[in-house]
């Protein structure tokens, strides 16, 4: 027969499958016929169908079997398809009769086919007696059929069917395929190999994914129509050599794939694979319908995994019956071990926090009266006692009546989300009351009008309902209200004056440190508890204004609302920009009095000038800290020499900041004066403001530029130098931002200099300036020295004492403590100084200490 060839039943029409169903016939022979109308091949099943044996037919006409009535009709039908290739009745089934070898003819069933390979055989013919109405495989069709209306699983169902078509029909090995959609591949669901067969088969067949059009299987499934082959023992297919593929359809469309094969040639019958195609249809509704649950069922598992994967679970709340039901993962937001809920409406409400219970209800109630979706975000006290926040969104269900049956929707947790945005928007609102108390401090004339100011932002921006400054009168040791905002403004009053220790605010004044509570109800501290309870008052904050070790005022405030521990880290945020600028403020006090009475009592000058230069003096030390903090494992040093008698602008500072880090910070503002004094005090506390608000030293130096180009500088500028000292034990590294300034110098143990040059122009001067960070290793031994202007600017007539000479002297003295190094720098410029001291200048030194501290170079 043909190599590969389509049976002709794959092409039959829709009646004649509907004929085979209603009679398929037994007996069935097939003959082949060649251009010439030479009969080529016979089957041996000829001599059932018409009694003729094979030797008798092969090599003989076809008409020795075509009635006589019928041989002109044949000669011109078979003459034109000679002629045209094409056979116009090709695979119908013709009810013919046929010549048997007595001459007496028989009805039979044909269907004429056109082989593929184009070899000796031009036409097919598959022929079966009419009379014989007995389906010789309706056994294998019952067969079928019970097993595909069975409830076993649909993988089993496939593997019996196999079974039955493979043992009836006399093949050995069969393999069904099935369409996986999300893949677009074929992919085998059961295998099936006769008894004792050899396992190489199914092992080659196992695991394969074809795509389509790939191999024959690949190609039925893109082709929808079946392949009978006798030639597969070149194929990927293991041993096979003869095979049958048939497409399995759902509406039209291929959901996969018998694959029947033989190790040795296997005929092709109409009778023995009647009932395949007749159970295809069937085979194939079964597949799609199991291959839309195995989709449903992935999508809803694609679901869970989704909602799971970000924290949601599933509710539904069946109104009439007052039942809740939560997934596992609701469970576990609200608290709850899995199945530990006990899945009722009041249960549920009890978790709710009191303050949202009435909004939460208000929704839900909403809902099921107007029959709209709905969203909510409450808070819950968990069983455990912690607070959380829960999100989601909420539909109702109606039933046949139009009334909601039930609520359904998801939730999920956004505890950490909501306290970071909550923290996000405290840091803004600390860092927005840091800039109005710095604006107060430069922009208002008094101090009274500071305060005020300081006041009203403290309760905008911490939303509390009342802030109080009071400052020291140090003569009568007592604190004096200068300020008050929100619900009370007025200045006198049983607390215009306390006492130092009297109180809450006079104890926080007599041990200078802040105090927070959230329990002013019931608090013995609070003298006026039913003013407490008439107010609905809940917390108390207060912290001291402290410069060096004195105490110079308390801010404090109270609030409707429980209030975080932040909250004094806000109010420490401006606690030192109020205090010194209090001292600021009094101090220029001062010097508008001294310089008053200058004017008008000249004979008095000389005092006046020495009055002017000890208020210069203790403004100045009002700029820098008064002392410098330990730095564990560390050695800091720093030194300031003031220039003529009016206040400089030359500022450092020192601080600790979180994690083992320390801010450096050194800076000069241009010129001199009280107004260089507000510019230098407005600096040092930006930077310092900015640094404890986490910012970066580059970022630091911006915010500092933008508040000085908001500010009334008066054109001045100002260079600075930021930088944070990170210590991780084995390794330090300082990040710089150097806006401007001179270079930051790297005086290595060995006695090597390097110098860190400015990451940025200066400040105060371009809206547009951009400040960037760089790094710098110390390693044990190593030292980093940072200095103001007026150190290389010191003059000897008209020569600068310079960068060169100061990297000179530092090389020198490698080896030594940082204040032996910040004394020597202090004494060379001194001597080296013939100016009179024109300008100002500081210097800090910072040095990593190491396991062997190295030997003095200066003793």
């Amino acid at each position: 027969m043909t190599d590969t060839s389509k049976p002709p039943q794959a092409r039959a029409s829709a009646r004649t499958r509907r004929q085979r169903r209603r009679g398929p016939g037994g007996g069935e022979a097939s003959i082949g016929v060649g251009a010439d109308g030479i009969i080529a091949e016979v089957s041996d099943g000829i001599s059932k169908v018409l009694g003729w044996d094979h030797d008798e037919l092969v090599g003989e006409p076809l008409t020795r079997i075509i009635p006589e009535r019928f041989l002109e009709a044949h000669a011109e039908g078979f003459g034109r398809f000679v002629h045209t290739g094409e056979l116009t009745r090709a695979d119908e089934t013709l009810h013919l009769p046929a010549v048997d070898p007595d001459g007496t003819e028989t009805e039979i069933e044909l269907v004429l086919s056109v082989p593929d390979d184009g070899g000796q055989i031009a036409v097919v013919g598959t022929m079966r007696s009419a009379r014989d109405d007995a389906c010789a495989d309706r056994a294998l069709l019952t067969a079928l059929q019970t097993a595909l209306a069975s409830d076993a699983p649909v993988p089993d169902i496939l593997e019996r069917c196999l079974q039955l078509m493979g043992e009836r029909l006399g093949w050995r090995r069969g393999t069904m395929w099935i369409v996986v959609p999300w893949l677009d591949r074929l992919r085998p669901a059961a295998f099936w190999t006769a008894e004792g067969d050899h396992p190489a088969y199914v092992n080659s067949r196992r695991g394969a994914q074809l795509a389509r059009g790939e191999s024959i299987p690949g190609q039925v499934w893109e082709s929808g129509a079946p392949v009978w082959t006798t030639d597969l023992a070149d194929s990927e297919i293991e041993g096979a050599v003869a095979g049958l593929f048939f497409p399995l359809l759902a509406d039209g469309h291929a959901v996969g794939v018998v694959e029947l094969v033989d190790t040795t040639p296997h005929p092709f019958t109409i009778d023995a694979h009647e009932a395949v195609w007749l159970v295809a249809d069937e085979l194939g509704a079964l597949l799609a319908e199991s291959m839309q649950r195995d989709v449903e069922e992935a999508q809803r598992e694609r679901l869970h995994l989704a909602l799971s994967a970000r924290g949601m679970g599933i509710w539904t709340f069946r109104v009439a019956e007052g039942e809740l039901q939560w997934d596992e993962q609701v469970e576990r937001i609200h608290g709850f071990a899995p199945g530990s809920f006990a899945g009722t409406i009041e249960a549920f409400l009890a978790l709710v926090h009191e303050d949202d219970q009435e909004e939460f209800a208000g929704q839900v109630e909403r809902a099921v009266l107007e029959h709209e979706r709905f969203g909510f975000c409450y808070r819950i006290r968990r069983p455990d006692g912690t607070i959380g926040w829960v999100e989601g969104s909420g539909v109702p269900l109606l039933d046949l009546d139009g009334e909601v049956r039930e609520l359904t929707g998801i939730s999920f947790d956004v505890t950490d989300e909501i306290d970071s945005r909550i923290e996000l928007e405290e840091r803004a609102s600390y860092a927005a009351l840091a800039a109005d108390v710095g604006r107060a401090f430069v922009r208002q004339s008094s101090l009274d009008a500071m305060l005020a100011a300081t006041a009203e932002a403290i309760v905008d921006h911490l939303d509390v309902a009342f802030a109080r400054v009071w400052l020291l009168d140090a003569r009568a040791n007592v604190l004096e209200l200068r300020a008050s905002a929100g619900l009370y403004t007025h200045l006198d009053g049983a607390h215009s004056r306390v006492g130092v220790g009297e109180l809450k605010i006079g104890r926080i004044a007599a041990s200078l440190r802040p105090h927070l509570t959230n329990q002013v109800v019931g608090d013995p501290q609070v003298s006026d508890q039913e003013w407490a309870r008439r107010e609905g008052m809940v917390a108390f904050a207060g912290y001291p204004l402290v410069v060096g070790d004195r105490c110079v005022g308390v801010m404090a405030l109270f609030a409707r609302r429980t209030l975080p521990d932040t909250t004094l880290s806000a109010l420490g945020s401006v606690a030192d920009t109020v205090a010194i600028g209090v001292e600021q403020a009094r101090a220029a006090d001062r010097i508008r009095r001294l310089l008053a009475q200058e004017r008008e009592q000249s004979e008095r000058l000389a005092k006046a000038l020495t009055d002017r230069a000890r208020v210069a003096e203790v403004l100045q030390e009002s700029l820098l800290p008064p002392s410098l903090p330990d730095v564990a494992g560390y050695q800091v040093a720093a030194r300031y020499r003031a220039g003529v008698e009016e206040v400089g602008g030359d500022f450092y500072d020192l601080l600790p900041l979180p994690a083992n880090t320390w801010a450096i910070i050194i800076g000069d503002i241009c010129g001199r004066g009280p107004e260089a004094a507000r510019l230098t005090a407005l600096a040092r506390h930006s930077l310092r403001m900015a640094v404890l608000l986490e910012r970066s030293p580059a970022d630091a130096l911006d915010a500092l530029n933008r508040a000085l180009l908001r500010s009334d500088n008066d054109a001045r500028f100002c260079s600075a130098l930021c930088g944070l000292l990170r210590d991780r034990g084995e390794s330090a590294e300082i990040e710089l931002g150097i806006a401007g300034h001179p270079p930051a110098i790297v005086l290595r143990g060995d006695g090597t200099v390097s110098e860190v040059p400015s990451t940025g122009p200066l400040l105060g001067l371009f809206a547009d300036a951009r400040y960037r960070g760089v790094s710098v290793s110390l390693e044990p031994g190593d030292m980093l020295v940072t200095y103001t202007d007026g150190v290389i600017e010191a003059r000897n007539g008209p020569e600068l004492f310079g960068a060169a000479r100061l990297r000179e002297l530092l090389s020198s003295v490698a080896g030594a403590s940082a204040a032996d190094v910040v004394d020597a720098v202090i004494d060379a410029v001194q001597q080296f100084d013939q100016a009179e001291t024109v300008d100002d200048l500081a210097i800090l030194a910072v040095k990593r200490l190491g396991a062997q501290p190295a030997a003095d170079p200066l003793r």
